[in-house]
């Protein structure tokens, strides 16, 4: 039988009907006067499709990059175990269209490059394991779907609950 564990709040997403890509917040949290948000921005649709790790490795050395020169607001982005997206973490982001914007921006640049960035064995754990292709191909994808971002939930769940 299958453990079950409850949770509430901001992680507790239905996968079943959500509509991939999106861009979510997760969870907020304030430090004095610093804003901590932490993002799901889910790529491919969870239970459906992953991207492949290439991909995911790939991609994510792209946002690494590429964000961080849009915005000094980015700690860390990083893959999700299930490969369906990435956590972003932000401080003092001013909501979801300034997020978005700086997703665009480094997308926009991941779709020129020729070579990832930084893939190489003395700044990455597993440097052969990259893809300019895959990375363009997938950030073209999202750039295609910007407009819907925004839209998390599309389907009805399945009655088995």
């Amino acid at each position: 039988m299958e453990q079950q564990f409850h949770i509430t709040g901001p992680l507790d997403i239905d996968h079943r009907i959500v509509s991939a890509p999106y861009l979510r917040v997760v969870e907020q949290r304030t430090a004095g006067s610093t804003r901590l948000t932490q993002w799901d921005f889910r790529v491919t649709q969870p239970n459906i499709e992953r991207m492949s790790t290439t991909t995911a490795h790939s991609l994510e050395h792209c946002l690494g990059v590429f964000v961080r020169e849009a915005t000094q607001s980015v700690l860390n982005i990083g893959p999700m175990g299930c490969l369906t997206g990435f956590y972003i973490t932000t401080v003092d982001v001013d909501g979801y269209d300034p997020m978005a914007d700086v997703l665009e921006q480094a997308l926009t640049t991941t779709t020129s490059i020729e070579s990832v960035p930084l893939a190489n064995d003395r700044q990455c754990g597993w440097a052969q394991d990259h893809s300019a292709e895959a990375a363009i191909r997938i950030a073209s994808d999202l750039l295609a779907s910007r407009a819907e971002w925004h839209q998390v939930k599309a389907r009805q769940a399945p009655d088995d609950e």
